[in-house]
């Protein structure tokens, strides 16, 4: 039977609940009653409807019995509790939802300033791109991501939603989520936007989970909810019916540090970085906290997306804002006595090229950097600045980094292959000793050796902002690796380094090894195509078994053998940190696959491995196949181009139970 979507529009639903007091002689219904989230009520619902009250329903922690009406903990099947089934209408919401239109208190990050190339979000920029030349799930054929059908879409979209689910141990939810978005694989895009719409109003796992991925711009999440969001960014582009240009409104409960937060910085330009949910309706948005948002979308094409029509709570009369929603603080009016507060925003979607940044490619020389640098030193909005691929060489260099000592609001630097040389490194590395703001600086491709990596290390035991360094493509060798290193240990701010394609060997890489003993903050190092061989490789491993941070490790191109892999294999027996190892382009043979596929039988958290363009035969690959038969966590396999067979191919596809396979 084919399934079918569960209405949502009804005037009358049926909602379940639990009591959360086992005492059954208490009388405070509103205190003792709990809702079951909208997936958990559905799949009780679906339950009751077909009459299968002989047959228990499964939740994710619990047994439902529909014939006595109790909640049967799966842990200990004595931890009881009551049920019940009521109807409600949901067209007469009395309020919101608090968790969903309660916007939160960021205390560390009160806001989130990267711009997002125009509105559109880099999340889905990432996964756009990592789907343009990749082979998607069991496809034989590389496939250009615009090239793929809905249905594949919405295939990858299931997949991710089901890894995060059973991650988060919310399995039956995301069976369930799958299930409805399989429903419409096959239809048109309207319809598929409407159920993911849909999907995200519900109280489950995957609103929050989007969110909070959005709001920390966590990429690593890009090959799991980037399918889903993109479905979600794709409304506001091409849904223009239901685009709403009016006033909006969201509540808050804000600190009077927030407060003053937002009135320093009226007349200057803001980002919110997740969804948000807003209400055309101010009396139910003012319920919640001391403060009131009120969002002029007048400004605005197409901010706001009307979902009332889509949404399970069509009462709530919600108007959703897509994530990355930029904004200019207009005003903040307070009335102290009653401790309320008014925040005027208006959203903008136009923004000059000035504030996007994006000056790549543009044959700009040093006169045109030090334009750009005098801009810099008065612009208050402008977070983003990419100037790569130009000829500003190290006087241009020189003149952007004299801007950053007195810049308070760029928080990413693109200036690779602009050959700014050893000097103009150095004068970069002096602006990171007084910058309090930089978060992101890539400065790779630009003729930089030993002496320039040596003045960025010694910026970085300085720097407590940096937290993305790509010095790749350069001319670095063990001695600025070392310096690296040296900074390494105690620089507690730093997550993401990348310094592959250089001249480092294997006594650089011990270098940075021993540093990864001491520091706890980085993580995801990439020392691709360098030399580092078996001894540097045997280092890192090394490190990693007393590291407990570093999640991604990139060594691929670097001559390792398989002395080298057979280092790497015994570290992930006992690492429980590590999720994601790129060893491709090395020269592995049937013997290190062995290694490693002897760990992949132990280790319990490694998600992804990259083997791919190595030596690997059969026999390597009759190893891995073993191995996935009791691996329980690997989701992402990429072993193409090696030596294997159709019948190891098929081997190891027979076995493998993730969601991501390359072959």
């Amino acid at each position: 039977m084919a399934n079918q979507l569960i209405k949502v529009n009804d005037d009358s639903q049926a909602q379940w609940y639990w009591k959360s007091n086992p005492n059954s002689w208490t009388i405070n219904e509103k205190e003792e009653w709990r809702r079951y989230s909208d997936i958990q009520s559905d799949i009780i619902e679906k339950a009751f409807n077909q009459k299968k009250k002989t047959k228990l329903v499964e939740l994710d922690n619990y047994w439902i019995d529909l014939n006595d009406l109790i909640q049967i903990s799966k842990h200990d099947k004595n931890k009881q509790r009551q049920i019940k089934r009521m109807l409600v209408n949901r067209n007469e919401n009395a309020c919101l939802r608090e968790e969903r239109f309660f916007f939160p208190e960021p205390l560390q990050k009160p806001f989130n300033e990267e711009r997002l190339d125009g509105g559109y979000h880099g999340f889905i920029k990432e996964w756009e791109k990592k789907k343009k030349t990749k082979k998607i799930l069991f496809f034989s054929k590389e496939q250009n991501m615009n090239d793929l059908a809905n249905s594949e879409k919405i295939e990858q979209a299931v997949n991710g939603i089901i890894f995060e689910g059973n991650r988060l141990g919310e399995t039956c939810e995301a069976q369930w989520l799958a299930e409805q978005l399989r429903t419409v694989k096959n239809k048109d895009t309207e319809e598929i936007r409407k159920c993911c719409i849909r999907l995200y109003s519900k109280e489950c796992f995957l609103y929050k989970l989007v969110n909070t991925t959005l709001r920390e711009n966590d990429k690593t999440k890009v090959d799991t909810l980037g399918p889903f969001c993109y479905f979600l960014f794709d409304s506001w582009s091409n849904d223009s019916n239901n685009q709403y240009n009016m006033k909006v409104y969201r509540g808050a409960k804000l600190s009077s540090e927030m407060i003053e937060c937002y009135k320093e910085a009226i007349g200057t330009y803001k980002c919110w970085y997740g969804f948000s949910s807003t209400s055309k309706n101010r009396q139910k948005a003012e319920q919640f906290g001391n403060t009131l948002f009120i969002i002029d979308l007048t400004q605005s094409k197409g901010a706001g997306l009307d979902i009332s029509s889509y949404s399970c709570y069509p009462g709530e009369e919600e108007v959703l804002l897509p994530a990355g929603t930029e904004f200019k603080i207009i005003k903040v009016q307070s009335n102290i006595e009653h401790n309320k507060h008014c925040i005027y925003l208006t959203v903008i979607t136009d923004l000059d090229n000035e504030t996007n940044g994006d000056l790549c490619n543009k044959g700009l020389l040093a006169d045109d950097a030090r334009a750009v640098a005098n801009a810099l030193k008065i612009n208050t909005r402008l977070c983003k600045l990419d100037i790569s691929n130009n000829y500003i060489c190290s006087e241009g260099a020189r003149s952007i980094a004299d801007a950053l000592k007195s810049n308070k609001a760029l928080t990413s630097l693109y200036i690779s292959n602009n050959n700014i040389s050893n000097e103009g490194a150095t004068s970069i590395a002096d602006a990171l000793k007084i910058n309090t703001r930089l978060g992101e600086l890539v400065i790779s491709n630009n003729n930089i050796s030993n002496e320039g990596a040596t003045s960025i290390a010694d910026a970085l035991m300085i720097n407590q902002t940096l937290t993305l360094l790509n010095i790749s493509n350069n001319n670095i060798s063990n001695g600025g690796a070392t310096s690296i290193a040296d900074a390494l240990k105690i620089n507690k701010t730093l997550t993401i380094l990348k310094i592959a394609n250089n001249s480092i060997s294997s006594e650089g890489a011990t270098s940075i090894a021993d540093a990864l003993k001491i520091n706890y903050t980085l993580r995801w190092l990439n020392i691709s195509n360098n030399n580092i061989s078996n001894g540097g490789a045997t280092s890192i491993a090394d490190a990693l078994k007393i590291n407990r941070t570093l999640w991604k490790l990139d060594i691929s191109n670097n001559n390792i053998s398989n002395e080298g892999t057979t280092s790497i294999a015994v570290l992930l027996k006992s690492n429980t940190r590590l999720g994601e190892l790129v060893i491709s382009n090395n020269n592995i043979s049937n013997e290190g696959a062995t290694s490693i596929a002897y760990a992949l039988m132990i280790n319990q958290t490694l998600t992804s491995l990259n083997i791919s363009n190595n030596n690997i035969s059969n026999g390597g690959a009759t190893s891995i196949a073993d191995a996935l038969k009791i691996n329980k966590t690997l989701k992402i396999l990429t072993i193409s181009n090696n030596n294997i067979s159709n019948e190891g191919v098929t081997s190891i596809k027979k076995n493998f139970r993730g969601l991501f396979l390359y072959c």
